[in-house]
């Protein structure tokens, strides 16, 4: 709308657009949590581990870096600042859908979909548990280190000390 509302600063302009601040995919479902006052237990399978056919989540979720544009240009030439913080708008839009739920089955959920497959992720989750504490086990198995890692300067005792 800032772009509309000021048709001469804006004229032939292309602008990026995103919150000024960025959650992370954790930060973002800790907060759609955290409103719903629900408490997700976060099992993280490194990506590496995942066969390569894997596709039971959206492929946003997947991608292990963030691509944040530049938002620094609409900021500059038409004053673009978040009506609420992030928190806040995040906060508003879950309480809505929560006291106006979509329709079981209704149109927005078809077309969605669900790409979840519970079963196969469950039990994705018990073979990495089981593998984690076997890893775990062998790494306790393995020779004590012979090198310390020390600070590499001794730091004083007392305010004159300063070496």
């Amino acid at each position: 709308m800032l772009a509309v509302d000021n048709p001469t600063a804006s004229a032939g302009q292309i602008y990026n657009i995103r919150d000024e601040r960025i959650l992370s995919n954790r930060e973002w479902i800790r907060l759609v949590a955290q409103v719903m006052n629900h408490e997700f237990e976060f099992i993280e399978i490194p990506f590496n581990m995942l066969r390569t056919d894997f596709n039971h989540t959206p492929n946003h979720a997947l991608i292990p870096f963030h691509r944040v544009v530049d938002i620094s240009k609409i900021k500059e030439q038409l004053g673009y600042r978040d009506a609420v913080p992030v928190e806040k708008g995040m906060e508003l839009a879950v309480r809505w859908y929560l006291e106006n739920p979509l329709p079981l089955g209704g149109e927005v959920e078809q077309g969605l979909g669900d790409p979840f497959d519970y079963a196969m992720e469950d039990q994705l989750i018990q073979i990495y548990s089981k593998a984690q504490e076997q890893l775990q086990q062998q790494f306790w198995q393995a020779p004590a280190a012979t090198i310390m890692l020390r600070h590499p300067y001794s730091h004083p005792e007392k305010p004159a000390d300063k070496g």
